[in-house]
């Protein structure tokens, strides 16, 4: 076996080497030290010569991410950390590091009301005591599609508990079509995200399906037994897998043909609607034919009407009708 696919190894030996209290290493004494370990570790005789050790040296003492920044010194031929106390597996946080981590929480923070975020944040405010100063502050380079105003994210944090800990929840929920709130016992399966809205997704006893709640339509819930349905957790991705949206129908996933026009045609291939999108006929005024296999709700239907003229339904028929009627619903609303 090669020597350098045991340089991790190399490493750790000198690193325990060196924390050995008082002691100082020789250089043939640490080659006949790390012979000895390896030799052990790969059942045959490994020698290792001084200048192999050297260059371990040389790389433990590099800046990450290629080494560690060992303090090792030589005096008088014997080698040691100049801190006893160094450890290349417990090398401290460096402001650089910090820094990253604080970009890196910047973006993380976009997600407001998310538990991990907020477990993040707390690290590294332990973690940046006495290392940046209260002045330090981060850009955001990077702003995703959030919005911080929208109601319902202070949700988010215990119902991700709820789901975790495989609790089921009497939920208090205000339907914007009903007058009154609706009481409903929910085993909740996951957290989405949709167009800047939060959604549940949870097993309803009472319908015997996946239910989809908005966040912002959530008055209040009440832990009501210790264990969720788990036997309902392995069809959730399932459900998923055929849709646009979080709106869930009972139906079966089938073929939806569109025509898009010419214009259309490069950003669909570069934004697919859809993971099952594929590219098909191309016809003489260049427009193109693309084909899906999903399952039909409003959403996708609001994603069509948002083309507009830009595409055509080819099939189901049922879907084409139901786009059609709708455009001339939209027709009737600006001709008065």
């Amino acid at each position: 076996m090669s020597l350098n696919k045991f340089a991790s190894f190399r490493y750790r030996i000198i690193d325990h080497c060196f924390q050995q209290p008082g002691k100082e290493w020789s250089l043939p004494g640490l080659q006949e030290e790390i012979a000895r370990r390896l030799s052990e570790f790969a059942g045959s005789s490994v020698s290792i010569s001084g200048r192999q050790v050297q260059d371990d040296f040389r790389v433990m003492r590099s800046l990450p991410p290629e080494g560690f920044d060992a303090p090792i010194v030589c005096r008088k031929g014997l080698y040691r950390y100049e801190n006893a106390a160094f450890s290349i597996f417990e090398r401290p946080l460096t402001t650089q590091d910090l820094q990253q981590l604080q970009e890196a929480l910047s973006i993380l923070q976009q997600f407001e009301g998310l538990p991990h975020v907020e477990i993040v944040t707390g690290l590294i405010e332990r973690l940046r005591q006495g290392r940046l100063s209260n002045t330090d502050f981060i850009d955001e380079p990077i702003q995703l599609e959030t919005n911080r105003e929208v109601a319902g994210l202070a949700w988010i944090s215990p119902l991700y508990k709820a789901i975790k800990g495989n609790r089921s929840l009497l939920v208090n929920y205000q339907p914007f079509a009903a007058s009154e709130p609706v009481r409903m016992i929910i085993h909740p399966l996951q957290l989405k995200e949709y167009r800047n809205r939060w959604f549940l997704l949870g097993w309803d006893e009472n319908l015997n399906s996946i239910r989809t709640l908005a966040l912002d339509r959530i008055q209040d819930t009440e832990v009501v037994e210790d264990t969720a349905k788990n036997s309902m957790r392995a069809p959730l991705n399932n459900r998923f897998s055929h849709l646009i949206g979080v709106s869930v129908p009972e139906t079966n996933p089938e073929p939806v043909m569109l025509r898009v026009v010419a214009g259309q045609v490069p950003y669909l291939l570069t934004k697919p609607l859809h993971a099952s999108q594929r590219a098909g006929e191309t016809f003489a005024d260049g427009s193109r034919l693309f084909t899906f296999q999903l399952q039909l709700n409003f959403e996708l239907e609001s994603e069509l009407m948002a083309l507009g003229e830009r595409v055509e339904v080819v099939a189901p028929q049922m879907l084409r009708s139901r786009i059609a009627q709708r455009l001339k619903l939209a027709v009737a609303a600006y001709s008065g």
